[in-house]
């Protein structure tokens, strides 16, 4: 509401703002320690809705035109935001290791518009106790519809291997967006066969791409290829899949 970047910035605003006497009410200086708990017990429904607001306007006013990317393209991933010891809200999930005392995790699922030349937060959504990623995306998905589909934000939706399923995959599809899922271990037969489809070219063929080497803090020197099929359109229940790519 400030325009600040941090709470610490809103503080000291707050302290110049005191001697204007143009605010009413605003009698002293408000702490940062404050702000973080006043934010902490606001409903995400009016926080969300406040946000949504300034993304809308943010795109009429040509803001978020795509430049880092050729399409318009959200990409959505699970957060745990609070590891806790005791269930501070409905949303919190319980954890009960074999080797240790129970926990709760406050997790949300995040939407970030990747293709313009910010990358902002478009979206945010607790995830409920009772399911994970894949299950909270319908949910999350239909608000990115109704919130931002009149102004056709997203054309492409990019998730990681905890939303990767076939109805996630053919909700977006079925809208006419195209969807750009990681593929793990969870769903088993999907990835076998893009492995034993893929795996082979990297014997057999150059890659269509390839970065520069790079150093990486964990892995030393790595250079990124890719290969890409489109022989498993179609494939199984994926009645949408149009190419499989391995990196």
């Amino acid at each position: 509401m400030m325009m600040a970047r941090s709470l610490r910035a809103a503080e000291r605003l707050s302290e110049d703002l005191i001697g204007s006497r143009q605010i009413k009410g605003l009698g002293r200086r408000v702490p940062d320690s404050t702000l973080g708990d006043f934010l902490a017990r606001l409903s995400p429904k009016s926080v969300r809705r406040h946000l949504h607001e300034m993304i809308l306007g943010e795109h009429r006013r040509k803001a978020l035109e795509p430049v880092v990317l050729p399409i318009r393209a959200a990409a959505i991933d699970g957060k745990t935001v609070a590891t806790l010891d005791q269930k501070m809200n409905s949303d919190c999930q319980k954890h009960s290791p074999q080797d240790g005392e129970p926990y709760y995790l406050y997790r949300v699922v995040n939407a970030t518009l990747i293709s313009s030349t910010a990358a902002v937060c478009i979206d945010q959504m607790p995830i409920p106790a009772d399911t994970n990623d894949m299950g909270a995306f319908p949910t999350f998905y239909a608000n990115l519809k109704r919130t931002y589909g009149r102004a056709n934000l997203i054309e492409l939706f990019s998730v990681d291997a905890g939303f990767t399923s076939e109805s996630n995959a053919r909700l977006v599809d079925d809208d006419g967006k195209g969807y750009w899922m990681a593929l793990k271990g969870n769903q088993p037969e999907l990835y076998a066969e893009a492995r034993r489809v893929l795996l082979p070219r990297t014997l057999q063929e150059e890659p269509e791409a390839q970065t520069d080497w790079e150093l990486d803090s964990t892995r030393g020197w790595i250079r990124r290829q890719l290969w890409r099929t489109c022989e498993m359109e179609g494939w199984g229940e994926w009645t949408h899949l149009r190419q499989v790519v391995l990196v």
